[in-house]
């Protein structure tokens, strides 16, 4: 009987941190995302154990985008506010780690730039292609950031929000968090 009692208690605190983020399925996604399938160099910039790509589902995003709140809300990033994450657009990259858990890597963007392009050995400025491409942008200060999310463990890891041009001077506007 005692272990019954054990078992039943483990399977009810498993299931609330299922069901809490389970739960949050009715708010809606307001905001533009893509779904990228990166290369494999791409794959090594995210993380190293990228075992191999899937596909995250409208309940995967709406979980993920409730990790993102509460991280943001866990470490109080100054000029990152649950309030202004509908301003960014996002680039969502679902894969397993070699573990087999699924993964979601979010790269977040609040503005789309211009980027260099070469055609027929002319060069054009023309919009980031953010749908189809993978953007890497290094400093940008708090308009580009990025987490890192276990789906299967409801865990958010590497939460880290660009500096601005590393100098001596600047540098404290870099921020990363570790687990969040």
């Amino acid at each position: 009987m005692k272990n019954l009692i054990i078992i039943f208690l483990l399977i009810a605190s498993a299931n609330s941190c299922t069901n809490k983020y389970r739960k949050k399925t009715s708010e809606p996604i307001n905001f533009e995302f893509a779904i990228i399938r990166p290369t494999v160099d791409e794959r090594q910039f995210i993380v190293q154990d990228f075992s191999e790509t899937w596909i995250p589902d409208t309940i995967d995003l709406i979980i993920v985008e409730q990790l993102i709140k509460d991280a943001v809300q866990k470490n109080k990033a100054a000029l990152l506010t649950r309030a202004s994450l509908p301003n960014y657009f996002r680039q969502y990259v679902g894969f397993l780690n070699a573990s087999g858990e699924r993964m979601v890597w979010v790269n977040a963007l609040c503005e789309i730039k211009e980027g260099m392009v070469e055609k027929n050995g002319e060069f054009f400025l023309e919009p980031w292609q953010w749908r189809e491409e993978l953007i890497i942008v290094e400093d940008g200060g708090h308009c580009f950031w990025n987490i890192l999310i276990n789906l299967d463990k409801y865990e958010c890891f590497k939460f880290f929000i660009n500096g601005v041009a590393f100098t001596p001077e600047n540098k404290r506007y870099k921020m990363m968090f570790g687990k969040c």
